[in-house]
Order: structure tokens, then sequence, then C-alpha cells
């Protein structure tokens, strides 16, 4: 029964863990993201409802939020939904100054999903005008592009 009352408070927990900072850096918001932290730190590596972290939104819409999550305390490694991390999340995006970013402080190039996609996996699969310069990021940073999926899908330069 015990487990059962934990298991049921960590999943309320996490429904409600959503908030200004998640807001804030879904919207590229810099100024919003500065203030959201200031009041709640500790929410720096939380996952939101759809179990992402402001890192990963960051990831995706501005590499200076994501620098500064860094330097405050993100953790470039925190797996979120699907176990995506937040360089999938700017490598599905082509963000390539975030990708830039999470690489120059220890995001793994070559991290699996549940999956068991990469982020080369990721960028290599959504078309954009920056999908080549997304690629060749990853590749100066070593990225394996032998690797397949779960499915057995290679990385399609």
């Amino acid at each position: 029964m015990k487990t059962i009352l934990l298991l049921f408070a960590m999943l309320m927990v996490a429904a409600v863990q959503a908030g200004p900072l998640h807001d804030a850096c879904r919207n590229g918001d810099l100024e919003a993201a500065k203030k959201a932290l200031e009041a709640a730190p500790q929410a720096i590596n939380e996952l939101d409802k759809v179990k992402l972290t402001p890192l990963m939104y960051a990831a995706r819409t501005n590499a200076v939020l994501a620098e500064l999550l860094i330097k405050k305390g993100a953790d470039v490694k925190v797996k979120g939904f699907m176990g995506g991390q937040a360089l999938h999340s700017a490598a599905v995006k082509h963000n390539v100054e975030a990708m830039k970013v999470l690489l120059d402080n220890g995001a793994d190039v070559n991290a699996r999903d549940e999956g068991g996609a990469t982020p080369a996996h990721f960028a290599a699969n959504k078309l954009g005008p920056r999908r080549k310069e997304a690629l060749d990021l990853l590749a100066k940073y070593k990225a394996d592009f032998s690797l397949k999926d779960n499915e057995g899908q290679p990385i399609r330069r």
C-alpha cells in the first residue's frame, strides 16, 4: 500500500511541475526565464507534464537561454520524454547554436533515446535549411553515423 501511495504522490507532483521557467524557456524568453529561475531555482532540472526540462525547451528556442541554464546548473544529460535529452531537442529543430552550447558543456553526441535514436537521427530525419549544418556540427563532435536505431534505421545523411 505504501508503494502505491508513493507512486501516486510522485505522479501528482510530476503533473504539476510545469511552471513559469518551463513556459519562459518554451517561448525562448530570456528575461522571463531569469525571473522564473530566481523565484524557483529548484525547477531547473524538473520534468514538466510532457516530460521536458527547461533546458530541453531552451535548446529548441534560444541558445543564449540554454547557456544561461547550464551556467545555473541545468544538467545536459537529463532524460525526458521517450529518453530524449536536450541535444535531441536542439537537433530536431536544427538549432545549431544550441547544439554547440550543449556539446561544449558535456552533452553526449551519441546519446540514444528509448527508440535507439541519436541526435544525428533527429537532425537527419527533419528537412530544413540548416539540416546539413546541424549534421556537419555533429560530425565535428564525432557523432557515429553508422549507428542504427532500435528498428534498424540508419542515419540518412
